[in-house]
């Protein structure tokens, strides 16, 4: 077999039939063993900066080769539309209670006073940050899909008396800052009679896409304003909310 060798780092030029385009081999300044290399036929090309061969591909990627490693650390990961992003926490990251401290007779629309984070009696905790509260409307501290629940407890201490609805409701908006435009997401009704208490519950999924202007209400509207109570304790949960983030929006 012949055999063609150029001495010391020369090169070999090989042009095709038209003698205008050319493969250059270079001869390395060291080798530490004969190697072979065979030019790709027809089925393998290989184009300047891919390699199509997936069997001749072996080791790591530079992360530098990555988008110049911008963004690449411990927390992130190379994404599919070639983007370092770091990956969602998973789970809940955020819950958070709140309750009425105190009773309060007739209409409440909305819930303005006597409204505290829970902290009692023992044990009790919240994930990520709280929902914060002012005049009675609730700011989410975070975007994405919130559960919320609002659970009331009524009361009527008047003998031969009822009242035949007793509203537990919430509102919601969407434009804080530029209405609001408040519309009732959920609703429930109890029955009182005489010398009574009931109780019953509201939820709703929330889809929060800016906290500045996505913000939550609570309602308490009896029939009898006169005589029903909504009950409210600040050691344990009579009338409260619980605020849950589910997900991302």
């Amino acid at each position: 077999m012949a055999e063609l060798r150029v001495k010391e780092t020369g090169t070999i030029k090989l042009f095709e039939s038209d003698n205008t385009s050319s493969v250059t081999i270079a001869s390395p300044a060291s080798l530490g063993a004969d190697r072979t290399i065979t030019l790709p036929d027809a089925d393998v090309t290989l184009v300047s900066g891919t390699m199509n061969d997936a069997t001749a591909l072996s080791g790591n990627i530079p992360v530098s080769n990555l988008n110049s490693g911008t963004s690449a650390g411990a927390t992130t990961f190379w994404r599919g539309d070639a983007t370092w992003v770091t990956p969602d926490a998973g789970g809940i990251t955020a819950a958070s209670q709140w309750r009425l401290t105190t009773n309060f007779t007739g209409n409440a629309d909305p819930i303005t006073s006597n409204l505290e984070e829970v902290d009692l009696p023992v044990g009790f905790g919240i994930i990520g940050s709280s929902m914060t509260e002012s005049s009675g409307v609730f700011t989410f501290p975070s975007t994405g899909y919130w559960y919320i629940r609002f659970a009331g407890v009524m009361s009527l201490w008047v003998t031969s008396a009822e009242s035949a609805y007793n509203a537990i409701t919430f509102d919601t908006t969407i434009d804080h800052s530029t209405g609001p435009t408040w519309a009732q997401a959920a609703y429930t009704s109890v029955w009182l009679g005489e010398n009574a208490y009931s109780g019953a519950a509201c939820d709703y999924i929330f889809d929060v896409t800016d906290v500045s202007e996505c913000k939550c209400r609570f309602v308490i509207k009896p029939a009898d304003t006169t005589n029903v109570n909504c009950e409210g304790s600040t050691t344990n949960q009579l009338t409260g909310m619980t605020f849950i983030r589910l997900g991302d929006t």
